[in-house]
């Protein structure tokens, strides 16, 4: 019985020092806070993690001690990592300083994988807190899980939504942080989405994520819609491997039969999506159809 090959196991690739890539200016997250008044920054960080929240230290950079017990307001706050080596920037402005109007994206087709109450959420946003890196743990993974972690925190407890605008995703509290697959410290889900755009009736699917790493985006193309999913999955897949540090390069081939692979190559073509962003396509060694390779990669790694 042959045994079943990992996908690790079929990427061809270069291990590199240490994670291989770090935190961009370009990756933050955005929590719609949907109650009033806002929680203390106490509530959210604090060294004991008391009361259920997040363990390191936080602080207003305009006021004092005393305010650290008050509810947030707008205004910048200071969240650092026990170990001091991540630190955030908190910003909280109003729905109407930051000129936020839900409506318009409400209407839009990206809109429609959101649930009622996620809606709902968004359309009862009084304030917004963004949350950014003033630096961040070389490691980069548990600067990640805390910035996840605080952004839950915040949503958790103002009943609020977390959109993260550069992988053009809105998770609810709870659904910010999975559990990592084997051998690895994140979930590329956690960080990484997959869009899919239509031309001549296949669709075109790509990630939206890995730039805030200074990756490689990823797309497949032609893929028939009944796919859809192999062709998510496929690329989240890959993109784990980017964020395991192993290294996915032009010249990689996926694929148990080195006949009947996938091959990393330069893509970005479409400037309507990858404007200034590096992207990789992933085609077909030989000369059979994307879709009969996919499926196939996925009976021979499963």
């Amino acid at each position: 019985m042959r045994r079943k090959t990992t996908l690790r196991e079929l990427l061809s690739f270069k291990p590199k020092k240490g994670p291989g890539f770090e935190i961009k200016p370009t990756f933050y997250l955005s929590v719609m806070a949907a109650k009033m008044p806002l929680p203390s920054i106490r509530q959210v960080v604090e060294p004991q993690g008391e009361n259920g929240a997040i363990k390191g230290f936080g602080v207003p950079l305009a006021g004092n001690k005393e305010d650290l017990e008050r509810p947030m307001e707008r205004g910048v706050y200071a969240i650092a990592s026990m170990d001091r080596k991540t630190v955030l920037r908190a910003t909280v402005i109003s729905k109407e300083e930051a000129g936020f109007d839900p409506e318009p994206f409400l209407r839009s087709e990206l809109a429609a994988e959101l649930s009622e109450e996620m809606r709902s959420r968004m359309r009862s946003t009084w304030t917004l807190i963004q949350i950014t890196f003033e630096s961040f743990d070389p490691e980069v993974y548990p600067a990640v899980l805390f910035a996840l972690a605080v952004a839950e925190r915040i949503a958790l407890l103002t009943e609020g939504l977390v959109a993260d605008p550069v992988s053009q995703v809105y998770k609810m509290p709870g659904d910010l942080i999975s559990a990592p697959p084997e051998n690895a410290h994140l979930n590329a889900a956690d960080v990484v989405h997959a869009r899919h755009k239509v031309t001549d009736g296949k669709h075109h699917i790509f990630t939206l994520g890995l730039q805030k790493f200074g990756l490689a985006e990823l797309e497949i193309q032609g893929i028939n819609p009944v796919n859809d999913a192999l062709a998510v999955t496929f690329l989240l897949n890959v993109a784990q491997l980017s964020l395991n540090g192993l290294g996915v390069e032009v010249g990689n081939t996926l694929g148990a039969n080195e006949e009947r692979q996938f091959q990393v190559t330069h893509g970005g073509l479409d400037k309507t999506i990858w404007q200034g962003v590096e992207a990789y396509e992933l085609i077909p060694q030989g000369t059979e159809d994307v879709n009969t390779v996919l499926v196939r990669w996925v009976r021979e790694s499963d």
